[in-house]
């Protein structure tokens, strides 16, 4: 039996579901459903512009099994000076991105689907719900975290990894991969 992403597991323990076209939130809620029809116990999303380590998975796997947290996910850069994950007064993650993150069923099924009409901002270092919707993007990252603190769930970082931004797309009508991708690096 082979291996996957050098885990040991062998490749039987794992399935692999995209949802490439879909919008923000649908195509978190459409890859639950596909795992959940394919009887998963988690879900490892990974967003295509992240890149994990080669032990980034067994970390994840570890946190989760030992107890050491609900839900294991990575941090990484979005600019040069900001990471993904943002933390409050006494230390405790705010939020943090679903670029690269494993959630077990059993939390996605109490925490509920994924939501994007939501809004938050940060004020004095808390979450504050806003009534108005402010970005004009995302924002299911934040909603699961606020919902993952409501239920009670912790989560824990237990990796850093790198995070590609596209420079500059290739020729119109071209799908060769000649797009000038870089990683983002913190400064």
């Amino acid at each position: 039996m082979r291996s996957i992403a050098h885990t040991g597991y062998p490749e039987e323990c794992f399935s692999y579901h995209f949802t490439h076209d879909l919008p923000i939130p649908d195509c978190f809620n459409e890859l639950v459903a596909q795992a959940e029809k394919a009887g998963a116990s988690d879900v490892w999303f990974v967003e295509e512009d992240n890149v994990p380590k080669r032990d980034t998975l067994e970390k994840m796997i570890t946190a989760i099994a030992e107890l050491e947290t609900d839900v294991a996910a990575c941090d990484y850069p979005i600019s040069s000076a900001q990471q993904v994950t943002h933390y409050a007064k006494d230390g405790s993650i705010l939020f943090t991105g679903m670029g690269c993150i494993l959630i077990p069923m059993a939390v996605l099924d109490k925490v509920g689907p994924f939501r994007s009409d939501v809004c938050y901002s940060i004020e004095d270092g808390e979450l504050v719900h806003q009534p108005e919707w402010i970005r004009g993007y995302g924002g299911q990252d934040v909603f699961f975290n606020v919902r993952l603190r409501e239920e009670g769930f912790m989560i824990k970082i237990v990796d850093e990894i790198q995070h590609l931004r596209v420079n500059g797309y290739g020729g119109k009508n071209t799908n060769k991969g000649w797009h000038d991708i870089t990683p983002i690096v913190k400064a």
